[in-house]
């Protein structure tokens, strides 16, 4: 808290304790189904808690997924879980209240409505499970779909629309952070816009999603989508308010912007700035050697300004 408000982080810290609470309220009396897929239904999963890290590999975003899924009720005649996961997904590990258990791919298919992945593959893991409830933690590693302008991160939330509709409160939680070169463009449940919250820490930018259904499952997947900012490779190497970007500022607006050839020289500056950024994001030394180069003609644009 800083001069009586709360921070972005640590507002997202209380709202996540009210909703662990206010689900806790309710786990005595509400059933609830959602991912993992128990069989056969019913069983009571009241919370979803999921932690998503998106970084940057080799010019793709690529997702590492950790979910702890609650349950508070298993029938005896539930024998099994399934759970969807991304045709690209490895590293998969399954585990029963921090027990590692042994997993298996499933003859099911689960159905998109994703163009790119109709139908994603569903591994299984077999019971008996504990009548009053485990946490069951699923982990796997995969890349975003990506789009000419945007790279989506699809994650299988609807499950609930394989049973029966009756009486229940179900809430997913979603904690997505990602370079904070790429804004979110727009967060859907299927083709149902969705709200969220995004704060920025330096490099990384955190996404933070609820999902929440009181009279039925959740019936709808969630889907992200992830675009580039227009960036200014100077500004990654010298920081916003520095000399070295006033100089350049000053430079780019006084002098290349008064004539046509200096405007495409901006254009494509900033054209291209993106690609570099991400490039140097990857590679310490050639951030090094750009710096070094725009460091070198620094002194001649300086001249030319004054």
């Amino acid at each position: 808290m800083k001069n009586g408000k709360l921070t972005a982080e640590n507002e997202v810290c209380i709202m996540r304790a009210m909703i662990i609470t206010f689900v806790a309220l309710f786990c005595l009396s509400a059933t609830a189904l959602a991912n993992p897929i128990p069989w056969p239904p019913p069983a009571s999963m009241p919370l979803e808690d999921m932690k998503i890290r998106i970084q940057t590999v080799e010019g793709s975003l690529y997702a590492q997924f950790s979910g702890d899924f609650t349950f508070d009720y298993i029938p005896n005649e539930v024998c099994l879980m399934m759970f969807p996961v991304p045709p690209d997904a490895t590293d998969i590990q399954v585990s029963q209240d921090g027990v590692e258990l042994s997993w298996s791919w499933s003859s099911e298919n689960y159905t998109t409505i994703l163009p790119e992945i109709p139908t994603i593959p569903m591994i299984e893991w077999e019971g008996p499970f504990p009548a009053e409830g485990c946490i069951f933690t699923v982990e796997y590693e995969h890349s975003l779909i990506e789009r000419p302008e945007e790279y989506i991160f699809f994650y299988a939330l609807g499950t609930g629309k394989y049973f029966p509709t009756y009486d229940k409160i179900t809430t997913a939680y979603f904690d997505i952070k990602f370079p904070s070169a790429y804004k979110v463009d727009s967060v859907w449940l299927d083709n149902d816009p969705h709200d969220y919250k995004v704060f920025t820490m330096g490099n990384i930018s955190q996404l933070t999603i609820v999902a929440q259904s009181e009279f039925g499952p959740i019936t709808k997947d969630l889907i992200v989508s992830l675009v580039a900012k227009q960036q200014c490779l100077a500004k990654e190497i010298y920081g916003e308010n520095s000399g070295e970007i006033e100089t350049l500022r000053n430079f780019r607006d006084n002098v290349l912007n008064t004539s046509p050839e200096g405007q495409e020289l901006i254009r494509l500056y900033y054209q291209w700035s993106p690609a570099i950024v991400k490039a140097m994001g990857e590679d310490e030394v050639f951030k090094e050697n750009i710096k070094e180069m725009i460091d070198g003609i620094l002194p001649l644009i300086k001249a030319e300004i004054e």
